[in-house]
This record gives structure tokens, C-alpha cells and sequence, in this order.
């Protein structure tokens, strides 16, 4: 029971915090999965890039609360 209530409360501290805020986070765990970190500030949706097995991939972090709309990109 604890495990859950101190995941829970990690995030809703996440989705509730500012914008600049999960920014940083979304640069961070970009920087955790090896990618480069996009820029600060408005960044067109994409968070970061870099490169997987010979493929170029972009990584966007969504810290927010609502629904997620997965989209498929050729």
C-alpha cells in the first residue's frame, strides 16, 4: 500500500506542476533514454531526437493529466 500512495503522490506532482517544470523533466528523461534534448521552450512537439538502430526517432514527454491521443507518423 505504500508503494502506491508514494507512486501516486510522485505523480500527481508531476502533472500538477508548472509548465517550466515538466520541460525540464521531459529533457531529463530524454537525457535518461541516451536522446538528445530538445531545446527549452516551445518545441513544435518534439521533445527530443536520436537515432535507434539506423532509425531516426522523436521523443515526446507528456506530463499531463489528460487523455493521451496516439498518432502513428510515416
Amino acid at each position: 500500500m505504500t508503494d502506491f500512495l508514494a507512486t501516486e503522490a510522485l505523480v500527481n506532482g508531476i502533472i500538477y506542476a508548472d509548465t517550466t517544470l515538466k520541460g525540464e523533466l521531459g529533457r531529463r528523461f530524454a537525457l535518461h533514454l541516451g536522446l538528445a534534448a530538445g531545446e527549452i521552450g516551445q518545441d513544435g512537439g518534439c521533445d527530443s531526437t536520436g537515432d535507434l538502430n539506423g532509425n531516426r526517432i522523436y521523443f515526446q514527454s507528456k506530463l499531463e493529466r489528460g487523455r493521451l491521443r496516439c498518432f502513428q507518423s510515416r
